[in-house]
């Protein structure tokens, strides 16, 4: 529901809007899952992908090309030709800005806009990501060492610096809080506040706390806990389908189908989005990316994001080592098969209308 107006199936206002069958379903499943109807039709749900690697490396700040590397011209073109529409930059605060309070890098502000600037060229647009998990060299946000004002301040800061490029779409103000102790809910309105004192027109995205996890958003994010001026907040859960929820596959054998495994995670977040009327994206989902058994829980992971109106960001292109298993970057020149399922999705949705920006 990273949508404009409103989500496509209009369940915030109890499903007036949703066929007959689609509350059905939705009485037994907790899903709308009904497709998108012409009168209720969702213009701003984004099909994207993370494109990693400026916000790797455990030397910090270290060094470009060697600690870590921006995703270059060349994979930008590549997932754009698939038919990705958006693309999610994972950044580094202590990289950004090196001290609290301080003056962005330069340099690095140059790196994002160099990035921005080739989302632009290729007709698509990017999501910020500040993927830091709550920490700020290793200091929890919040605390003292690491006030709420200095969130402000980096987000006034970015925002400021980014809100007139054409490529830019939305701020995601924390990647994955944890262990906040009921933190993260506080500090997350400074940072709206940091954009907002200078942006009031991108969207923010929201994160919840436990890593953004979808399968527990409930029970970790009771409320909505932002107010935004705007009111263009967006909610950003994550959903993997390993055993205990990481992304790290350590088996690669799915635990139960695939698609029922998507209905039991995505379902608790999608139902608080329903209850309290908020929008939503999945901000990180991912599968094994050569192996096809996955594949259902693909189809449907969509499938209910197109029902919904939900955004949703693989993971993940980018700088990976070649034996990672959720890469979709090509290995020794041949593609994912993942990524040859993608072909299909998403040219089929281009030609249905979906996966487009307005």
């Amino acid at each position: 529901m990273d949508d404009s107006p409103r989500p496509a199936c209009q369940r915030r206002k109890m499903a007036t809007r949703c066929t007959l069958l689609a509350i059905l379903l939705a009485a037994i499943t907790g899903l709308c899952a009904a497709p998108v109807s012409a009168g209720d039709k969702c213009i701003d749900a984004r099909t994207g992908i993370n494109l990693a690697g400026a916000g790797f490396g455990t030397n910090v700040p270290g060094r470009e090309g060697i600690d870590y590397r921006f995703p270059t011209g060349s994979q930008i073109s590549y997932y754009t030709q698939i038919g990705f529409k958006s693309l999610r930059l994972s950044i580094l605060w202590e990289r950004l800005q090196p001290s609290l309070n301080g003056p962005l890098d330069r340099r690095h502000l140059a790196g994002i806009i160099s990035f921005l600037d080739g989302a632009a060229a290729n007709g698509v647009d990017v999501l910020i990501d500040l993927h830091n998990y709550a920490r700020y060299r290793g200091e929890l946000i919040g605390s003292d060492a690491v006030p709420a004002s200095a969130f402000f301040d980096v987000w006034q800061r970015i925002a400021r610096a980014l809100s007139t490029h054409k490529a830019l779409y939305a701020y995601g103000l924390m990647n994955e809080p944890y262990n906040t102790g009921g933190l993260w809910s506080q500090v997350a309105q400074a940072g709206v506040d940091g954009v907002r004192s200078v942006d009031s027109t991108h969207r923010i995205y929201v994160q919840g706390e436990g890593f953004s996890e979808s399968e527990f958003w409930d029970k970790t994010t009771r409320e909505p806990f932002v107010k935004d001026p705007a009111k263009l907040e967006v909610y950003e859960a994550h959903i993997y389908l390993d055993v205990d929820f990481s992304g790290k596959y350590h088996s690669s054998e799915p635990i139960k189908d695939p698609a029922t495994l998507v209905d039991e995670r995505l379902g608790r977040f999608i139902r608080w989005l329903d209850k309290h009327g908020k929008n939503g994206a999945v901000g990180e989902w991912g599968v094994p990316s050569d192996d096809a058994r996955w594949l259902g829980g693909v189809d449907r992971l969509l499938e209910l994001a197109r029902a919904n109106c939900l955004s949703t960001y693989v993971w993940a292109g980018g700088n990976w080592s070649p034996g990672y298993k959720l890469s979709l970057e090509p290995l020794k020149g041949v593609e994912r098969v993942l990524t040859k399922h993608f072909y299909g999705i998403l040219k089929r949705d281009e030609s249905g209308g979906r996966n487009s920006q307005q």
